[in-house]
């Protein structure tokens, strides 16, 4: 019993930080709607307001370039190389905490060992109502009666006999995922 309780406090810390995660990620997911929406939005201009705005973009452009020369020239090269790893990141998605992916449907981390997902279920569901299939290389998750949520195949195998389903509040499906190669 002394372990069991030690048990559920950590599944009620595990629990508490990952409610705190989806949270963050929704206020963040809000902020940023807010900010697509404050944005400006397209205008009719006149010749003449179309050529002073330009002409203002020119000499914002060119203070900012005339600052850049300084501090090139003053060995500060940082900002260059940060600007050239920009570009070689664009398009790729950043690893979150847990050395995973925080992705629309779902999230994911991992260790050498095993695969954590993370399915948001938007609604209150028992177990009777999803629809899992896991295999060596695929998985599809999903709820009876609607499209699948994730159906897609893993890069490697994972071990059959070690996967496991949780359903955390009735509103997220946690699954385990024990990696075949535990040393990727």
């Amino acid at each position: 019993r002394k372990h069991g309780s030690a048990a559920w406090e950590e599944q009620k810390r595990k629990k508490a930080k990952y409610e705190e995660e989806d949270r963050k990620r929704k206020e963040r997911r809000l902020k940023e709607e807010q900010e697509l929406k404050n944005q400006p939005q397209i205008q009719e201009v006149t010749e003449e307001e179309a050529k002073r705005i330009e002409d203002e973009e020119k000499a914002k452009k060119a203070v900012a370039t005339s600052s850049k020369d300084t501090a090139a020239t003053n060995g500060d090269n940082k900002d260059d190389k940060e600007e050239e790893e920009d570009e070689a990141d664009k398009g790729k998605i950043k690893p979150n905490d847990r050395n995973g992916a925080d992705l629309g449907k779902y999230n994911w981390g991992q260790t050498l060992q095993e695969i954590e997902l993370r399915v948001p279920l938007g609604g209150a569901y028992k177990a009777r109502d999803l629809t899992v299939g896991i295999e060596k290389k695929h998985l599809k998750v999903g709820i009876k009666g609607q499209p699948l949520i994730i159906d897609g195949d893993f890069p490697k195998e994972v071990k059959l006999e070690e996967c496991t389903l949780c359903l955390e509040n009735k509103k997220t499906l946690l699954i385990n995922l024990e990696k075949v190669n535990q040393m990727e």
